[in-house]
């Protein structure tokens, strides 16, 4: 396909969430580093400051699963004068003129709703345990527990969220919006650089 100019009213919004996105991406990596990478990690975690890092796990989990919910919001919430837009994937669709790109608007139509089915389960944590505090689920306690997320399903939702994104630099084939691969994204000082300090302070105790 010929390159073809992004228009105006797409590009300012889908740069945004290119930015959110990858930020997203890059939590989400050092989410894992940190906690999902095997049981040695967990114990050399809790034996150098459990207490900080499980807080620093649930800050950190909640972040990711609103960061989410906030992405597949609708692009427009309230009534009338209360109308306020949002920055997410369905005002990303909703700012495509269905006239002039009707295969890009079918597609990017058909990508929303299947993120927005892979994102049900965080949406409803979300609203019910991080953006309200719902008075049913905390009642019931152990006994009817909201399930967390499973990292599968924050993977899945991940998943869809990369495609609603990067259908756009393939449609419009402009070079300087290539399609990202957010699951690279990540800082040279990350999760396995505080691993590896961790490791280099254990190792100095057991020596001295």
């Amino acid at each position: 396909m010929a390159h073809i100019k992004i228009p105006i009213e797409i590009e300012p919004i889908y740069i945004a969430l290119v930015t959110d996105v990858e930020r997203l991406h890059v939590k989400w990596n050092m989410y894992c580093q940190l906690y999902v990478s095997g049981e040695e990690i967990v114990d050399l975690l809790n034996s150098s400051a459990g207490g900080f890092f499980g807080v620093c796990q649930d800050i950190w989990g909640g972040d990711i699963i609103s960061t989410i919910s906030r992405l597949t919001d609708p692009g427009q919430m309230g009534r009338g004068k209360n109308k306020k837009d949002n920055l997410s994937l369905e005002k990303l669709v909703k700012s495509i003129d269905g006239v002039k790109f009707p295969e890009l608007k079918d597609e990017i139509g058909r990508l929303l709703t299947d993120s927005e089915s892979k994102c049900r389960s965080i949406r409803m944590f979300r609203h019910k345990c991080l953006g309200h505090n719902d008075l049913s689920t905390r009642l019931q306690g152990k006994a009817n527990p909201l399930p967390v997320p499973t990292r599968e399903e924050v993977e899945d939702a991940l998943e869809s969220i990369r495609e609603v994104m990067n259908s756009i630099p393939r449609f419009f084939g402009n070079s300087h919006l290539a399609t990202v691969n957010y699951g690279c994204t990540s800082p040279p000082y990350d999760g396995k650089a505080l691993i590896a300090r961790l490791l280099e302070a254990k190792r100095a105790k057991g020596q001295s």
